[in-house]
């Protein structure tokens, strides 16, 4: 089991170090066979007591410049959502740090130097466990596609169809929570 963003898992997907990924709107690869699994909700996500506002409740993506921000570098596929929305919403991003990994960006924001913005399905854990606070981030929507990804160059198992099947069945549960 590997942890990496969208770009590495493709990657190690393509060269057969993974049997599965798991990634958010992967592009277009024709050797790539890709299930989608659910649309996820963008959400700006803080240390508990942080912003003021009841957890849940929406953050318009207008009030991203005014907050100190964590995110992952360009060419990042998430720091391009969010900047997205950013233009979208005629607003300057403050990005006080860049940082790879979502476990860094996560103990950054606990340690209270700003917020980032991550899918719900990411955080979602941590809310309720009440490490972090996370805001549905709306005026844009942005829902990313969460997709499970094999290489259609690399033979599928019975095994690796049973790990398939259980990856997906979690990831729906968790999306519909």
């Amino acid at each position: 089991m590997r942890e990496g963003y969208a770009a590495e898992t493709l990657d190690w997907l393509g060269n057969g170090q993974i049997d599965i990924g798991v990634v958010y709107n992967p592009p277009q690869i024709t050797t790539l066979i890709v299930e989608k699994i659910a649309d996820d909700t963008l959400h700006l996500v803080g240390a508990p007591g942080s912003l003021g506002l009841l957890p849940g409740s929406v953050f318009p993506a207008r009030m991203l410049g005014s907050l100190p921000l964590v995110l992952p570098p360009q060419p990042h596929r998430l720091r391009s959502l969010v900047d997205l929305a950013a233009r979208e919403a005629h607003v300057e991003l403050q990005t006080v740090v860049e940082a790879t990994g979502t476990l860094t960006v996560l103990e950054l924001v606990r340690a209270g130097l700003g917020y980032t913005v991550l899918p719900s399905i990411l955080v979602e854990g941590e809310a309720q466990g009440g490490r972090l606070q996370s805001w549905p981030l709306t005026e844009p929507d942005i829902h990313p596609c969460l997709c499970i990804a094999t290489s259609m160059q690399r033979p599928q198992t019975e095994s690796t169809r049973a790990v398939l099947k259980t990856i997906a069945n979690i990831l729906r549960d968790r999306s519909r929570g």
